[in-house]
């Protein structure tokens, strides 16, 4: 079961959505209510961009196992691309319950933020996430994105470059 999680997981940063999507089935097929197994399932079909899928599995995890930031973290994503704040920033708010210095956690908390022009807090966030950890690319990229919306160009370029630098893979990084 494990090796077919981590195949699973394997093909998906290869882009190969319907083989993963085949592994975990199996996965599954083994090992029914293994949170894992439901949480990577949720996170192949947010990868695959089938929100709903996504949605569907990543609340399974979270039924079977409610005490795992990541789940929280995935969930806030799926309802942020569905441009559902509300439900998102619930997700948010309960993994950081659980881990509150969680770098992701608090850079989607920031970024829900900022959306709410709550532009201060959202900084203190991203600053606080970025003491902690200099070297995360999506807290540099939020943080490029409040730079702009700051109209402070020349330090969201740096911040974006260093997004880069640290993972050149990263789209919205490559959109600042």
């Amino acid at each position: 079961e494990m090796a077919h999680r981590g195949l699973a997981y394997a093909l998906v940063y290869q882009n190969a959505f319907k083989e993963a999507l085949r592994e975990i089935q199996l996965a599954l097929s083994v090992a029914p209510d293994n949170h894992e197994n439901h949480f990577t399932r949720g996170l192949i079909f947010y990868q695959a961009g089938q929100l709903k899928e996504a949605q569907v599995a990543t609340q399974e995890a979270i039924r079977i196992n409610p005490n795992s930031p990541q789940y929280y973290r995935l969930m806030a994503l799926i309802y942020m691309d569905q441009q559902q704040r509300v439900p998102a920033e619930m997700a948010v708010m309960k993994g950081l319950a659980l881990d509150p210095l969680d770098e992701s956690l608090m850079t989607l908390h920031a970024h829900l933020l900022m959306h709410s022009k709550q532009i201060g807090e959202a900084q203190a966030i991203l600053d606080a996430a970025m003491q902690r950890n200099p070297e995360n690319p999506y807290t540099r990229t939020a943080n490029g994105w409040l730079l702009l919306y700051r109209n402070r160009p020349a330090e969201a370029v740096n911040e974006f470059r260093e997004a880069l630098r640290l993972d050149p893979t990263l789209r919205r990084a490559k959109k600042g």
